[in-house]
């Protein structure tokens, strides 16, 4: 385990990068699928990383997810030169280490269960966790005692509620996410800004609490994704905020993978 691990996720519209010295982070980036296809070229781009931190350590394994067909492959394959020999692997259902629940396990995107999974190991097993990943979709999973993964609720993600108004309608513009939106909008763009953001935040609120309700006790709230940021301060509730909390998943696979090695 010693060495430096990279762990990739790749997302609809994103990809995300981290790198792992043990269970720490050492760093974490967020990079565009439209900017940087998985094709290439992604050497120069760790390396950066690498600099970025001052370390001169070689990467010794790659984990990568992906919720996007043959991407994780096709990235894998564009990394070889960084990590040479058969230190690579790619993320499967059987690596979030969860039993799921599920009417059809093998359609849960992988990146739901490796969030939920790093939730689960961070808050104890033996207590229930609630899962909210804002990204090109909004997920919502719940995770019981024992590490039971429950399901949830799959919704638009904040850009994309907002592209769909924009495309679906004749006079509605298109627009950004504003942290700064307040709740009683002044003109069309503010009103959709202040939907997108204080009507997500409010429906998670609510969800929080109900998925609570349903598994009849208490639950710590995780949430997690690239819009994480701007949707925590109007969540009204205790939430663990943690951007990286798949990159952590793909750790803990990678971990799991190692103590099942000969």
């Amino acid at each position: 385990m010693n060495g430096i691990f990279l762990a990739v996720d790749i997302g609809n519209t994103c990809i995300d990068l981290g790198l792992f010295r043990g269970t720490r982070l050492l760093a974490h980036d967020k990079l565009s699928t439209a900017s940087h296809p998985v094709s290439g070229p992604w050497v120069p781009v760790v390396e950066k990383l690498l600099k970025s931190i001052g370390c001169s350590d070689r990467i010794t394994s790659v984990g990568v997810a992906s919720v996007v067909r043959d991407s994780a492959r096709i990235l894998l394959e564009t990394l070889a030169p960084l990590c040479p020999g058969p230190a690579g692997f790619i993320c499967s259902s059987a690596d979030a280490g969860l039993e799921i629940r599920y009417d059809r396990p093998e359609s849960v995107g992988i990146d739901r269960l490796l969030a939920a999974a790093a939730a689960s190991q961070r808050t104890g097993a033996a207590h229930p966790v609630v899962v909210a990943d804002a990204g090109t979709a909004l997920t919502v999973d719940a995770v019981c005692a024992g590490g039971i993964f429950r399901g949830g609720v799959i919704v638009p993600g904040l850009r994309l509620g907002m592209q769909a108004l924009q495309q679906g309608t004749s006079l509605l513009p298109q627009v950004e996410p504003d942290p700064r939106a307040r709740l009683i909008g002044r003109s069309t763009r503010e009103c959709m800004q202040s939907g997108a953001l204080h009507g997500t935040a409010a429906m998670l609120t609510t969800l929080f609490r109900r998925f609570e309700a349903n598994l009849g006790r208490p639950v710590q709230a995780y949430l997690t994704g690239g819009d994480a940021s701007l949707l925590a301060p109007l969540i009204q509730r205790i939430v663990r905020v943690d951007p990286a909390l798949v990159l952590h998943g793909i750790r803990l696979a990678r971990e799991r993978r190692s103590v099942g090695s000969p």
